[in-house]
């Protein structure tokens, strides 16, 4: 984790040479219960030795955490943590802005339901009055939320996040077009299984490739398409430009585990594999053996939204029709997506088959088996705003949002909140 840590801030450094300044970056989140690194150190970036600016927990404490990142002006780096969470904050940027304003102008913290009298009091000490910073946020906030972060920090360069990997992009490119607005993004790790695997040399790039460093973790290899007789490659095996599902022996007690991930070998740098990761095998939709990976149905599912005026899309969900069980109703095995938008409050049934049919041009196996009913039709659910807000706090540990459910509490969790 030290090793990781230090390449993270070399890296850092070298491409925004005032990242490293002291007291120069802020968490925007971080959780305590986050995975931990093979030789037990938490994995980066929360270990990166340098000073910064105390944090809490958002979860406990979101409006104190707020106002003791707000009320440092001259910052460069901001760690976002998971980006899913940080643009559902930004779905709703004006809630608690006012209480925020308040808490720096007199500099004295607000009750905070939940938050220990101790870590309250230690928060507190950090915090003073700062009234000039109080009245900057209240005027950029009445100009509007588009690009608000880098007015409050203007000295910001940079925004680091947990991951940018498949269909967490969604969230990253929601960002870029709001809130942070003309910053750039930057995944320095690569984690799965609970170990740190890879580090990104590349901040400046918009895709993170990872070089994969061999003694952090023992990692093995399976050739995609796997077949019956596939045997695991090791690091040295790799080849450029191929797929490969990864295996992992990181944990005590977990040998060849097998991640579900699959990786696409970019090339080398000096003699280790630099890889990106394509798709998450588990969250691959599959009734009749069409397979269809998560990217590509959120690809789809973009291209949907472009044909329905107004739109945004804030989240998305995916359920196998076998999930459902009796309540899906005598018909052939199907899929049920729920989505939560901004700017519709309901779709019409044409609207509706949008979806199934660009799913249809885009996917030719997925159309012949909806041709011979094989698949029956898509059906498309509207959820109420901040359910996806409640589906994640109900997942628990800051992981990527599943994209296929697999479990009947989450799913009768996103049915309760269906209102279209």
């Amino acid at each position: 984790p030290s090793q990781g840590s230090l390449l993270y801030l070399d890296a850092l450094g070298a491409a925004f040479p005032r990242a490293l300044t002291r007291r120069g970056t802020a968490v925007l989140h971080w959780s305590p219960g986050c995975p931990r690194a093979p030789a037990g150190g938490r994995c980066p970036p929360c270990t990166a030795p340098r000073p910064r600016p105390p944090c809490c927990p958002l979860g406990r404490s979101a409006a104190a955490a707020a106002a003791l990142r707000l009320r440092r002006r001259a910052l460069h780096v901001l760690e976002a943590g998971l980006a899913s969470r940080a643009a559902r904050r930004a779905a709703d940027p004006a809630h608690g802005m006012a209480a925020v304003a308040q808490e720096l102008e007199l500099g004295r913290l607000s009750p905070q339901p939940g938050l220990p009298e101790e870590l309250r009091e230690e928060l507190q000490a950090l915090l003073s009055p700062a009234v000039a910073r109080a009245t900057e946020l209240r005027d950029q906030c009445a100009h509007g939320f588009e690009g608000i972060v880098l007015r409050l920090w203007p000295r910001l360069e940079v925004v680091v996040v947990r991951t940018m990997c498949g269909t967490e992009r969604l969230y990253c490119d929601s960002l870029r077009r709001a809130d942070c607005r003309g910053l750039p993004f930057y995944c320095p790790f690569y984690q799965a299984a609970g170990a740190l695997l890879g580090v990104n040399l590349w901040p400046a790039e918009p895709v993170p490739r990872f070089v994969l460093c061999p003694d952090w973790a023992f990692c093995e290899f399976l050739p995609c398409p796997a077949s019956k007789e596939a045997r695991t490659v090791l690091l040295d095996e790799l080849w450029e430009g191929r797929e490969y599902g990864l295996v992992v022996t990181a944990q005590p007690g977990e040998y060849r585990c097998r991640t579900g991930e699959v990786l696409k070998v970019t090339g080398f740098h000096k003699q280790c594999p630099v890889v990106e990761p394509v798709r998450r095998e588990s969250q691959t939709l599959n009734v009749r053996g069409e397979s269809i990976p998560e990217e590509q149905f959120c690809q789809s599912l973009c291209r949907t939204l472009s044909l329905w005026p107004g739109a945004r899309l804030v989240d998305y969900v995916c359920v196998e029709s076998s999930l459902l069980g009796d309540s899906s109703g005598p018909c052939a095995p199907h899929y049920e997506v729920f989505l939560e938008l901004q700017g519709l409050r309901d779709l019409s049934e044409v609207q509706r088959y949008k979806l199934d049919q660009c799913l249809q041009e885009d996917f030719p196996v997925y159309k012949s088996f909806r041709f011979k009913g094989s698949i029956g039709p898509l059906r498309l659910h509207l959820v109420r705003p901040r359910s996806f807000a409640r589906l994640r706090e109900a997942l628990g540990s800051p992981v990527p949002m599943p994209r296929v459910l697999r479990e009947e509490q989450l799913l009768q969790l996103i049915q309760g909140a269906v209102i279209s």
